[in-house]
Order: structure tokens, then sequence, then C-alpha cells
């Protein structure tokens, strides 16, 4: 098990901390926490293929925990 932190920082990013989002990889498998701003950009400087993400769990509603969903969405669309 592994856990992956692309973003754990406040709702106005910094260049040190992003919103909230995590990767739990498993195995094989990856679980998305949160969606926060850059989560994309952050996997792809991590090297973690979004279509490799099998489950997604939003915590809540905010702002700077779900505002990257869209392009998250837009680049596992194949």
């Amino acid at each position: 098990m592994r856990l992956h932190v692309l973003g754990s920082g406040c709702p106005v990013p910094t260049p040190e901390h992003y919103g909230s989002s995590f990767i739990l990889e498993v195995g094989t498998d990856l679980l998305m926490v949160d969606c926060g701003p850059a989560t994309t950009f952050k996997m792809a400087q991590m090297g973690i293929m979004p279509g490799r993400v099998e489950h997604l769990f939003l915590t809540h509603h905010h702002f700077d925990h779900n505002v990257d969903l869209p392009c998250f969405a837009l680049t596992r669309w194949d």
C-alpha cells in the first residue's frame, strides 16, 4: 500500500501546497480521494495516468476538493 499526496493545502494554492487530493495505491488498484486544484497536473508530474484510477471519493463539495474534476474526467476520455 502506498499513499501519493498530490495536494494538502488550503483553498488558495501556493507553490508548496495545492488543494486536497490523494491517491491510495493498493496492489495495482488506484483510489483517489478528492480532486482539488492542479490534481491532473500533479498526477502527470508523478507519472500516474488518470485512466488507472478505478475509484474516486469526494470528502465534500468545496472548491479546493473538487475543482479539477472536469480536467480529470477529460483526461480519462478514450
